[in-house]
């Protein structure tokens, strides 16, 4: 499994927002400008055959509408369907963006690209091509925020989404060595997990590795004082294989 932070920051920070890449065809999270930021990182928009929300603040799902758009353009380099993956009223959020953003172009595009809508609930298991997707309820402070444990080939990936230290995060540590994990702030705080989370994580589940993502600048800043073997703090294009 190849996994590819596109964006490692949050609002406010210099860094691209938080948002992986899974094996060039997967994305886990697409916040504002990321489809622009795919191209300047040289990726195609046209490989990407699923993208996963984990919740709906705009940060994590506000380009929906360009890269269905982007790829609409170009309907014969995209005859695979576009999976949208994602919490309760995923469909509804979608349409809902598309027609805020491009008024009266969702009865088009809709013709012209193939896209299934999946939801998913804390809990439930989807098998889409060969990634088996596992959604995990977090503390967020709004309903409907997830993490997502991503396996494939039998190697396996969680991302925690934007959350608080909770009992979701412990779930996605006792169940993936791997944890891309929100580490927003310095000190925890109830809807974002700081550095003095994941070092207390760490503590408990010291065989995992964590990696930081959805930091504002002082939190990397602090971070990248610690020595800490399984702990990374990445910037935009880290790329981790395993």
């Amino acid at each position: 499994m190849k996994v590819e932070l596109i964006g490692t920051g949050c609002i406010g920070s210099i860094s691209n927002s938080a948002c992986s890449l899974i094996n060039q065809k997967i994305l886990v999270d697409i916040p504002n400008g990321t489809t622009k930021i795919l191209k300047n990182m040289n990726k195609s928009i046209h490989t990407i055959q699923t993208i996963i929300i984990t919740h709906f603040h705009g940060d994590h799902y506000f380009d929906l509408p360009f890269i269905i758009l982007e790829k609409s353009f170009h309907p014969d380099k995209n005859i695979m369907p576009l999976n949208i993956i994602g919490p309760k009223n995923i469909e509804q959020k979608t349409i809902e963006l598309i027609e805020t953003a491009f008024p009266g172009v969702w009865e088009k595009i809709k013709g012209i690209l193939n896209i299934n809508f999946i939801e998913i609930n804390p809990g439930e298991i989807r098998y889409i091509e060969d990634a088996t997707i596992e959604a995990v309820e977090v503390a967020h402070g709004l309903p409907n925020a997830q993490g997502y444990i991503i396996t494939i080939d039998n190697q396996r990936c969680a991302f925690t989404g934007d959350t608080g230290a909770c009992e979701g995060v412990e779930y996605l540590l006792s169940k993936s060595k791997i944890v891309i994990a929100d580490c927003s702030t310095v000190s925890g705080i109830p809807v974002h997990m700081g550095i003095n989370d994941i070092e207390n994580y760490l503590s408990k589940y010291p065989d995992n590795i964590i990696i930081a993502t959805h930091m504002r600048d002082k939190t990397k800043e602090e971070a990248q004082k610690l020595e800490l073997d399984n702990f990374i703090v990445p910037s935009d294009g880290y790329i981790s294989e395993f």
